[in-house]
């Protein structure tokens, strides 16, 4: 008997936190399609371009900008767009990481053209 009470109440705390946490049913389907879409595009990103190294990193900046209560106005709007800071955060993650491969292609290049004009001296 007790098992049956304990998931009632169970059943309620769960629904009163999905019904806390998403407001109505578009911002579901908003943050439930972004997910998605993130979630496909980084695991694409993390077999066949090995960005692992790219995601960790962009993981610690990500925390420390949530962490420091840094709110950008990027945040400001996407809160008013009914997307959750759940969601913010794993697009934060998506975009600096790819940033981050972004300027560390463009050092690899910049450093290979810097190499192959310089005459070797010894």
């Amino acid at each position: 008997m007790i098992e049956f009470v304990v998931l009632i109440i169970m059943i309620v705390i769960f629904a009163f936190l999905i019904s806390t946490i998403v407001s109505s049913v578009a911002s579901l389907l908003i943050n439930v399609t972004i997910l998605l879409l993130i979630a496909m595009q980084a695991s694409k990103d993390i077999r066949k371009d090995k960005m692992q190294v790219y995601y960790l990193i962009s993981i610690i900046i990500t925390s420390g900008l949530f962490v420091f209560h840094a709110r950008l106005w990027i945040f400001k709007f996407l809160a008013r767009s009914l997307i959750m800071d759940f969601v913010q955060a794993i697009l934060l993650i998506f975009a600096v990481a790819h940033v981050l491969r972004l300027l560390h292609g463009v050092y690899i290049d910049a450093k290979k053209s810097l190499k192959s004009r310089r005459p070797y001296t010894h």
